[in-house]
């Protein structure tokens, strides 16, 4: 069975809302997604194909089969596909810790590691210094 074009780039963008969701607090650098799990049942297969050559999820391989995980652009993309980002106490957040970087590289002259919980912690976002949806927002 074909499936039309705009089918299946609005299944992909269903399937995106969807990770967004099931991630809810979870960070996007360990939360695995398994694409055969019922609550993915209603997407089609070339939305993850779909969703993966646009780089918004990455395939993890964990033998004997494989899971996919959120992006960081396949994050931002699906805030923004939300309306996320237009809120004004999540924008306000962002330029917080936007300030607070730069603060932190103003006048330097060599490279240098940044403690990026620190960083965020600084920057008014959760205690633990992590940034998730509750903390944008």
């Amino acid at each position: 069975m074909t499936v039309a074009d705009s089918d299946r780039r609005t299944d992909a963008e269903k399937l995106l809302g969807a990770l967004l969701e099931a991630l809810g607090e979870g960070a996007i650098d360990t939360h695995l997604f398994e694409s055969s799990r019922p609550e993915f049942d209603c997407f089609l297969n070339t939305s993850w194909s779909e969703l993966e050559a646009t780089e918004f999820i990455a395939r993890t391989s964990v033998p004997p089969t494989f899971f996919y995980r959120l992006t960081p652009t396949g994050w931002v993309e699906a805030l923004l596909r939300r309306g996320f980002l237009d809120d004004e106490s999540v924008q306000g957040r962002l330029a917080e810790l936007t300030a607070t970087l730069k603060r932190k590289v103003k006048g330097r002259t060599a490279s240098a590691v940044v403690d990026s919980i620190a960083l965020r912690k600084k920057a008014a976002f959760h205690p633990d210094g992590s940034l998730t949806q509750s903390t944008l927002g």
